[in-house]
């Protein structure tokens, strides 16, 4: 894998923001396009990607209330099984 920061321009959630001590940001990798999310557990200093669902990305991106914004990434985060992103590059 190889990620690929979205931009601004490309997504208006490029940066969808943090909960429960992680801080996200989407892209895709940049040889097959699959969406992916760069997960920084600031606490842990640990780093890592996750691919994400496309329905996952289209829900972050149709979700305007930051509220449920950080309620949706913790649910997604919480639902890996765990608190360690799973693959580095």
């Amino acid at each position: 894998m190889s990620f690929q920061r979205l931009t601004q321009e490309m997504s208006p959630l490029a940066d969808p923001g943090k909960a429960d001590g992680v801080e996200f940001t989407l892209g895709t990798c940049a040889n097959c396009k699959q969406h992916l999310m760069h997960c920084w557990v600031v606490a842990a200093a640990s780093e890592g990607y996750e691919i994400v669902e496309n329905s996952f990305a289209e829900k972050l991106c149709t979700t305007s209330d930051h509220q449920s914004r950080k309620e949706l990434l913790a649910d997604w985060w919480n639902s890996l099984g765990s608190q360690e992103p799973a693959s580095e590059l």
